[in-house]
């Protein structure tokens, strides 16, 4: 009799064990889906800021092969400080 009396003592404590680690997961479990949602929110972001700077590179790479590239036209150009020839 003392035993079955034991055994209900240490289910009902474990019941309160269970019932505490459940209730401490629920703000983990917040955390984690806010966590989630905000790296997602940033990894698009990021995609959006990846694809709008390959279009400007790309429309870049387009103009100097119309144009040339401006810093190799004015490494060409003597500077300020340079004596220029005349």
């Amino acid at each position: 009799m003392k035993s079955e009396i034991d055994k209900e003592i240490k289910a009902e404590e474990l019941k309160q064990i269970l019932e505490k680690q459940k209730q401490q997961l629920n703000p983990l479990e917040e955390v984690i889906e806010e966590t989630t949602s905000s790296v997602r929110d940033f990894s698009r972001e990021a995609g959006k800021a990846v694809r709008s700077a390959e279009k400007e590179h790309g429309s870049q790479e387009q103009s100097y092969a119309r144009f040339g590239d401006p810093a190799e036209s004015a490494g060409n150009q003597p500077d300020d400080h340079e004596k220029r020839p005349g």
